[in-house]
């Protein structure tokens, strides 16, 4: 698929941005009682001038594409929705004073809008103009005082002038969120510029404690460490803050912004996105944005290569990858979704010479240690794969994901005492590493502690509530046990997380079509959502037939359950799985009996 757009289609840009920025107006946050009336159509008694900007050194495509968005302002001046995108592309690629004056006119024609205010005070902040951004981001807070990134953007600009109110916003932003890392490193400025350094290294380690790689933090306390003269410590801090980055902050009005200003990162970031939910094509669509904003293609090609993998085209995705790392040899990743994609194809020696590679140049890059490992494990090679991550953690002793990834070893080697080890150390380091609940879920699983078992798993889906396989052994659980309806509370409260997860939607239509318990059996929902999971995934998996024939059986639809039948056996016998083809087989006799299947009590 070429990625390069071609504009003579401007129906197709059109399109294409109002796909892209309709959602744009979807987080503003303001009280509906101001806003009454569609305030979409709000005018403004000063009209709007078109900021003129040099864009010769945008690519092609984007320049092409902000002449579009530029149109619709000039076409449609009286509403926001296209100014404000115009504004965020400005933003984005690097106009701030453009921008200023698109969120602006914003703000006057939308005055009790709240996005428009923040995003006008965030241009401010991007050109240091720090008293505009302040007075914005006060007139924002007032229109939303739950918002928490306002809070703490407000006390950045103010730290200098006014540390005591800037404190105050910070320590009521911690109160809504209370690991909110960039309000505890603005604290410990506060403390600091007060002169109380002992204080602001407290904030600073707070902050480092919510987000352990925040650069600015750590050289902050490699500062205050120099100056008390705990050099090993200074020295310990400022090499985090080389090897660290900001914080991801939970802040959506900016997510937003960097969206609909085609920001590459968060482009390729939709891309992936809609392409993990199943949407390859509208992922295709982004992809062909991503390509006009990006100025080598290199990043790009990374992400397409991602797609690819993920629709099962593994000779596509090698072959980007490939392409990307002749752009870029020293890219780590690349080689190591390379070095996967390859393991999954099957090319097991071509994999395991790319994950060398990389370890010759980083011994402790992680996901190169995790697919090495897997590798080996796969290829029966337990005590290689063992020793691979007992080395890396000499090295690294505290590292959480190592510990994790020895245990997940050891529990495949049905080592379990002391994967059970490895497994709670992981926790106490990191104590949200829900993963590790997991599978120490399955250790007890496996010890016949079925109690202990769902403990864990209960635990990792309040951690992680978009955690697939956690609901499902919840549910296999509560089967053993004869509780059916527990299996499906859990199931739905699966779905309620993942909507759209094909795993869960046909467990629960499997439960409503074959439960032994006559008023929980729901044939009509059941048929509905295991033909929701055969469309999301094209009716090649025969686990998902073979619920849909059972849905159908169901509602005494015999002869459509005989053909999905025999259409789920078919693929079994492809995938050569004698143990499923045996029980496809028997239900199949059910269903030419008109007998629909049951689960036993």
């Amino acid at each position: 698929m070429s990625l390069r757009f071609n504009v003579s289609n401007r129906i197709f840009v059109v399109v294409l941005l109002g796909a892209f920025t309709s959602g744009f107006l979807a987080c503003e946050r303001q009280d509906p009682a101001q806003t009454a009336g569609d305030d979409s159509e709000r005018t403004s008694d000063v009209e709007f001038e078109m900021p003129e900007v040099d864009v010769s050194g945008l690519t092609p495509g984007l320049r092409d594409r902000l002449n579009v968005i530029r149109d619709k302002v000039r076409q449609e001046p009286q509403t926001v929705e296209a100014l404000g995108t115009l504004g965020a592309v400005y933003f984005v690629h690097g106009f701030p004073e453009a921008s200023i004056a698109c969120f602006e006119h914003a703000t006057a024609m939308m005055p009790y809008v709240m996005q428009w205010q923040y995003s006008l005070g965030m241009a401010y902040e991007r050109l240091d103009r720090t008293e505009k951004a302040a007075e914005a981001f006060q007139r924002a807070l007032e229109l939303d005082a739950d918002y928490v990134p306002v809070y703490v953007r407000l006390a950045a600009t103010l730290v200098e002038r006014e540390a005591a109110r800037a404190a105050n916003l910070c320590q009521r932003a911690l109160e809504l969120e209370p690991e909110n890392a960039v309000a505890m490193y603005t604290l410990g400025r506060c403390e600091e510029a007060a002169g109380k350094a002992e204080q602001a290294l407290k904030y600073y380690e707070q902050a480092l404690k919510a987000a352990p790689n925040y650069a600015d933090a750590h050289a902050a306390a490699s500062r205050l460490f120099a100056a008390a003269g705990d050099q090993d410590k200074a020295d310990e801090h400022a090499q985090a803050a080389e090897r660290g980055g900001a914080p991801i902050l939970n802040d959506p009005i900016y997510r937003t912004l960097l969206k609909h200003g085609y920001h590459l990162e968060s482009v390729l970031r939709e891309a992936l996105t809609l392409a993990q939910r199943g949407k390859f094509g509208a992922a295709d669509q982004v992809l062909l944005l991503a390509a006009d904003v990006d100025i080598d293609g290199v990043a790009t090609r990374g992400v397409t290569g991602a797609v690819r993998d993920m629709e099962g085209r593994l000779e596509e995705a090698i072959a980007e990858y490939h392409a990307v790392l002749r752009a870029k040899p020293e890219s780590l990743e690349a080689r190591g979704k390379l070095a996967d994609a390859l393991a999954r194809q099957g090319e097991l020696a071509e994999a395991e010479s790319e994950y060398r590679k990389i370890l010759e140049r980083n011994p402790d890059y992680g996901p190169a240690l995790d697919g090495f490992s897997r590798l080996l494990m796969a290829g029966d090679r337990q005590a290689e794969a063992v020793k691979l991550i007992r080395d890396a953690l000499v090295r690294s002793p505290d590292a959480a994901p190592l510990r994790h990834q020895l245990g997940l070893l050891l529990y495949h080697s049905k080592q379990d005492d002391e994967a059970r080890v490895q497994l709670l150390k992981c926790l106490e380091l990191s104590p949200k590493y829900y993963h590790a609940r997991f599978f120490l879920g399955l250790i007890e699983e496996r010890a016949n502690e079925p109690d202990k078992a769902v403990e864990y798993w209960r635990q990792t889906v309040a951690d992680a509530p978009g955690f697939r396989d956690a609901y499902l052994s919840l549910r296999q659980i509560a089967v053993k046990q004869g509780d059916y309806q527990a299996a499906e509370k859990y199931l739905r409260d699966g779905m309620r997380n993942m909507p759209d997860d094909a795993a869960l939607i046909n467990s629960l239509a499997w439960m409503l079509a074959v439960s032994p318990i006559e008023q929980q059996r729901n044939g009509e929902e059941a048929l509905r959502l295991a033909e929701t999971a055969c469309d999301f995934t094209k009716y090649k998996q025969h686990v998902y037939i073979d619920t849909l024939a059972a849905a159908y059986a169901e509602l005494g639809m015999f002869e459509e359950a005989i053909v999905a039948q025999r259409q789920a056996l078919d693929l079994a016998r492809q995938a050569e799985n004698q143990t499923v083809m045996l029980e496809y087989d028997a239900r199949l006799k059910l269903y030419e009996q008109k007998k629909p299947y049951r689960l036993d009590k």
